[in-house]
């Protein structure tokens, strides 16, 4: 089966010119998920807190570190430096999250409980001495944010023809022990005896050393830091674990090899129209309480109520935003700056 020829696409199926980890993830929990989500820009309208609030608690860490490390403010006495970057990094941190209250369900997310893990961060982790330094850049700058695109070996755009390219953003480029990591922030609603082995072998963060390494950087690893916000009633006791990582050359050849094949089957489906619903087999239906899209996968007819529950939204990994369906991706114009 194939895509008839003297049939014309509708025009909300856009194939990405950019991949990222957690779209890749979603076309192998479930094609139709993704062709929903990535492939006809799907969104559910009502907020997931579940991602918005962790996005703001990146945020306001990532402003904080920024005004911190700045060299132009090293004049600014130590105290009063973490003081003013960590007012700044709350209002950056309150902007971000948005003015709505979360659902019942994940209400222990709530702008309250959220402010208080990214208070707890500095008490725990004081900029002055933690371990986790930001690497300086060539121009002196803290590199608190590594954000990167690079094409994807041996790929071609179905529709262009051009190199399919592969993005991702890590929280920041650190110093530790005479080595360069990856380091990368996390939330979590509960932390078991399985949080750190869970990042063994993730392909987030073999992503994050090939990409570093096509910087002509050569990072020992990466590092998971996580805070926790338990689901309890009353103030939470939050809580803190750290995950180190390493990769070997041979898994991060396997995993630009799979990069590959998968960006090949992601081309057979499109080519094919065909997106099956894997999620139904290996229950990616209930990922993270319930799939998105699962609200149209149990319809009869998903095109009926699609308007009801969901909107248009494309999102660019590399700008971290919500871009127009009709813009040009600016990750495009970015990769051209660098590489021209």
């Amino acid at each position: 089966m194939s895509y008839p020829m003297n049939q014309v696409r509708p025009s909300y199926e856009q194939f990405p010119r950019v991949i990222s980890s957690s779209s890749r993830g979603l076309m192998s929990i479930c094609p139709q998920s993704y062709y929903r989500e990535v492939i006809c820009g799907l969104r559910l309208k009502e907020a997931n807190f579940h991602l918005d609030a962790g996005k703001a608690y990146a945020v306001g860490l990532e402003t904080t570190r920024t005004i911190y490390y700045d060299p132009s403010n090293s004049g600014i006495p130590e105290a009063d430096r973490a003081e003013i970057a960590q007012a700044r990094g709350l209002e950056a941190f309150i902007k971000s999250y948005g003015p709505d209250d979360p659902p019942e369900n994940q209400n222990h997310k709530n702008l309250r409980r959220m402010a208080g893990a990214f208070a707890e961060y500095f008490i725990h982790f004081p900029m002055a001495t933690d371990k986790m330094q930001p690497m300086r850049n060539a121009d002196g700058t803290p590199a608190v944010e590594f954000s990167f695109v690079f094409d994807i070996p041996g790929t071609a755009h179905p529709v262009t023809g051009e190199p399919i390219l592969y993005s991702g953003r890590a929280d920041m480029l650190a110093e530790w022990n005479k080595g360069i990591w990856v380091y990368d922030d996390k939330t979590a609603s509960q932390m078991g005896a399985n949080w750190r082995t869970q990042w063994e072998l993730r392909s987030q963060f073999t992503g994050y050393i090939y990409a570093a390494q096509q910087h002509n950087i050569n990072p020992v690893g990466a590092v998971v830091r996580g805070m926790c916000i338990p689901k309890v009633k009353g103030e939470p006791n939050y809580r803190h674990e750290e995950a180190f990582v390493t990769r070997t050359a041979p898994q991060v050849e396997r995993w630009i090899d799979r990069l590959r094949h998968d960006v090949d089957r992601m081309i057979w489906y499109w080519n094919h129209d065909y997106w099956p619903h894997y999620g139904e087999e290996n229950n990616g239906c209930n990922n993270y309480g319930s799939c998105a899209m699962r609200t149209l996968c149990s319809a009869a007819d998903p095109n009926s109520i699609k308007d009801m529950y969901y909107k248009t939204y494309r999102w660019d990994p590399i700008e971290g935003k919500e871009i127009k369906q009709a813009e040009d991706h600016p990750a495009i114009e970015r990769f051209a700056n660098e590489n021209s």
